[in-house]
Formats: structure tokens, C-alpha cells, sequence
């Protein structure tokens, strides 16, 4: 994936280069076989991809004044170009192109940074940077077992190092502003949901009012991207207000609600013992060689295995869940038939659109905070985000560090840490100071 440069020049590393034809570091492919080629554009910047390599970059294209075509196209001293023809072609040998598709480097539909309040949390990313480069994802805490208000801060800090900008809602107590996850109507800011490039929900029977739950379905039906953890087999349950045109998404209906229609499947029940036998995630051999597995070996965490009665055709499973016979990392599978076969605990969709269009899911029904303590499934989230996107993942994969304090509670209902608004967790939660702490 070499580079022609007539009647122009690019820089290389702090020089012009002036060569008319600039070779990149990628493999030279013999025989018929096809191969997947980025050209990423931006201001000033070019990348070439081929499947997850960076094979050649380069800055600031411009004219040749010394090029006789060239000079036709200067105006002043103007020599720098903003835009212009990206031309595919082969030299001195047969080529075909399957399939050519040109998108937006950065399809955000925002310029401002989102705004700034104290009911809410907001972490910038840099545009130079990827997979992210400045766009948004939303990031909602609404379940009161598992500690999303702890898990998902963590992630959203680990994924602004990846230059995505990033936003944490909470459900809050309405007259305090803390954090509470037992409140199950409100979560302010939720109307910056609208501008996200991708959503990440965990959310357990929530009942929003229909003007704050329209934004989230409108990112859904637009078929946006989507990421969904745990308790998001079951977010919705509509016991109040019945009527509201929402009350189709309740996780009990006949037709599984948003869980089976969105995310491929509603709560079913706890197929290993909770609390009391773990999960080993485990590559599902059939796709174990998918981009999004890559630097995905060990993943452990907590929380049991859910059971899952079936998912919808276009599921890609890309994780099997291994019940283990204690708690601890160390500890075996149990050796019966509820690991024969594994339920899966990861998957992907690429859910089909009235408009022919596919909409790209994320799910894993693992996700408690102390599951997140997990690099790997750190590692396969952020995986996730980047196949959304459409972005290159390296042969390693994403490596998702956790930046702040990180001390997880235990997962449990009534355990979440009182007292506490977003201003307080900006650079995390502070440690526990006791085990005892949570339920105090």
C-alpha cells in the first residue's frame, strides 16, 4: 500500500519528501486473496492501514512548484492541500476492488466539548488520538447490584486515554444530588445522550419519564452504536405509568422487550450459583480469531454466569462463560452439565435496520465493578467500541489502564456508598475505609 505522489510532495517524519513514489512497511500479498485496506484522511494528516497495521503516515500534502501541472493549481503561496482526489490503482499488475466505501473520519455531530455540571461527569479526549479522536460516548449508571457508579467512571477515564470524549450519568437523588442507584426515574444530563457517538447502558428496571427515556430510544431506532452490560438484559420495567408509549421496552413482555428485541436476550436467571461461583470467560472457539478477541486470554470475574435461552441470528458469540466452582481466580470449572454447553457471556450484533442498514451491539452479561478489575475485559470493551466505529484494533488489542483510585465494592443490593455526588469521584471513588464500609 505504497504511495504516489505526482505533481505534488508530502513531509515524512520533519522533511519534505520529494520521491515520486514512497513504499510502506506493508507485506507484499501474492495469489487471488482479498485484503482490507483504511486510508484514513484528516487535516494535514494521512494514515494507510492494511487490516490492523499502520503501514505509512505522512503530513501536509502540497504542491510542486517545480511541477509543471502543478503550478496550474497554485494560488499565491498557497501550497498546501486541503482537499483534492484520493486515486486506488495498481501498477504493472492486475488488481480488483470489491468494495469501496468512504465515510467520515469523525462522524460526530458535535464541535463543543459537552458542557460541564456537578450532576455529572465529563472526561475530555484528544482528536489527534485513536481509536476515539474526540468522539463521544455516554456512558449510563442505573442499577443498584452491581456498581456501575463505580465500574463505569473507571472505564470512561481508561477510554478518554484513547481520545474518546467521555460522559458519566448517574442516577441521582433528586433533592441531594447524590449518587443513589435505588433511584429509578432520574438521571440528569441524559439529553447528552443525543449527541453520543455510542451509549453504554447498565441499567436494571429503570421506569424514566417518556421525555427523558425518548433520547435513549432515539439513539437506538437511528441505529447507532450500543454497548450493554450486565442487568441490561432487563433495563426497563414500566410498573407505574403503563400506558407510556415506552412500556413496549418492559423486560417481561411476551416479546422479551428491549432486552430480546435490542440486546438479544431479556433476564432468564442465574445459571450459576450467585455469589457463590464466579465466571471464567472463555474464547469461543468457532470465533476465536474475530479482531475484537485480540489481547483477550484471561477474564475473570465475580459475578455467576445468566442464563440464556437463545440469542437472535446475527449474534456473534465471542465469549463463553465458564461457571467456576468458587470465587476466586485460582478456582476450577465445576465439572457438570451446566458447562456443557457454556452459555455465552460476550457477543456481538450487527442487529438489521428498516433502512438495510446494521446496527453494531456490544454485549457481555459480565460487568459488575470488580468484573472491570479484569484487563482483559477491559481490553474487549474497548475492542468492542473500536469494530463499532469502524476503527483498526491492533494485534494486541486495546490495552485499557486504570487511571484514579480503584478500590470496587462488592457487588449487592444495598451496598452502594452513600454520600457521595460526581464531584467527588472525578479521579474515583476513595478507598473503602473498611471492608465494612458499603454497608454501613
Amino acid at each position: 500500500m505504497n504511495l504516489c505522489t505526482p505533481g505534488t510532495h508530502v513531509v515524512m517524519g520533519d522533511s519534505l519528501d520529494r520521491r515520486h513514489c514512497i513504499n510502506s512497511t506493508s507485506d507484499t500479498y501474492h495469489g487471488d486473496q482479498w485484503v482490507t485496506a483504511v486510508f484514513k484522511v484528516r487535516p494535514g494528516h494521512v494514515e494507510h492501514w492494511v487490516g490492523d497495521e499502520l503501514v505509512l503516515e505522512y503530513d501536509d500534502p502540497q504542491l510542486d512548484p517545480g511541477d509543471g501541472d502543478a503550478q496550474a493549481l497554485i494560488k499565491g503561496d498557497e501550497l498546501a492541500r486541503n482537499s483534492g482526489w484520493i486515486a486506488l490503482q495498481g501498477e504493472s499488475h492486475p488488481i480488483d476492488f470489491k468494495r469501496v466505501w468512504i465515510r467520515p473520519v469523525n462522524d460526530t455531530k458535535h464541535n463543543a466539548p459537552a458542557p460541564r455540571d456537578p450532576r455529572w461527569l465529563v472526561y475530555e479526549g484528544d482528536r489527534a488520538v485513536g481509536p476515539g479522536h474526540g468522539r463521544r460516548i455516554v456512558f449510563i449508571s442505573g442499577d443498584e447490584e452491581y456498581r456501575s457508579e463505580e465500574g463505569l467512571p473507571m472505564l470512561a477515564r481508561g477510554f478518554a486515554r484513547h481520545g474518546f470524549e467521555t460522559v458519566v450519568l448517574f442516577s441521582q437523588n433528586k433533592d441531594t444530588g447524590e449518587i443513589d442507584p435505588e433511584e429509578l426515574t432520574h438521571i440528569p444530563g441524559i439529553e447528552l445522550v443525543d449527541d453520543a457517538d455510542v451509549l453504554v447502558l447498565q441499567l436494571r428496571f429503570r421506569e424514566y419519564a417518556d421525555a427523558d427515556m425518548k433520547h435513549i430510544i432515539d439513539h437506538v431506532e437511528a441505529g447507532k452504536p450500543l454497548t450493554a452490560l450486565r442487568t441490561t438484559t432487563h433495563p426497563f420495567f414500566y410498573r407505574k405509568n403503563t400506558e407510556s408509549p415506552y412500556a413496549k421496552w418492559t423486560w417481561n413482555r411476551p416479546d422479551g422487550g428491549f432486552g430480546k428485541q435490542i440486546v438479544g436476550e431479556t433476564w432468564v436467571n442465574h445459571h450459576g450459583h450467585h455469589g457463590k461461583e464466579a465466571t471464567r470467560g472463555i474464547v469461543h472457539e468457532a470465533n476465536a480469531d474475530h479482531p475484537v478477541l485480540r489481547g483477550v486470554k484471561d477474564v475473570f470475574g465475580p459475578t455467576d454466569v445468566y442464563g440464556i435461552r437463545g440469542l437472535p441470528d446475527d449474534a456473534v458469540v465471542l465469549l463463553d462463560g465458564g461457571i467456576v466452582t468458587g470465587m476466586k481466580p485460582t478456582d476450577g470449572l465445576v465439572q457438570d452439565s451446566r458447562n456443557d454447553p457454556m452459555h455465552p457471556v460476550a457477543w456481538l450484533r450487527e442487529r438489521p435496520m428498516p433502512d438495510d442498514s446494521t446496527q453494531k451491539i456490544v454485549v457481555t452479561t459480565m460487568g459488575t465493578a470488580e468484573d472491570l478489575s479484569s484487563a482483559d475485559l477491559r481490553t474487549w470493551l474497548l475492542n468492542g467500541t473500536a469494530w463499532q466505529l469502524g476503527e483498526p484494533i491492533p494485534a494486541g488489542g486495546y490495552d485499557v489502564e486504570i487511571v484514579g483510585m480503584w478500590d470496587p465494592t462488592p457487588f449487592g443490593f444495598g451496598t452502594h456508598r452513600r454520600g457521595f455526588t460526581p464531584s467527588d469521584i472525578v479521579n474515583g471513588w476513595p478507598a473503602r475505609a473498611s471492608k465494612n464500609e458499603a454497608a454501613e
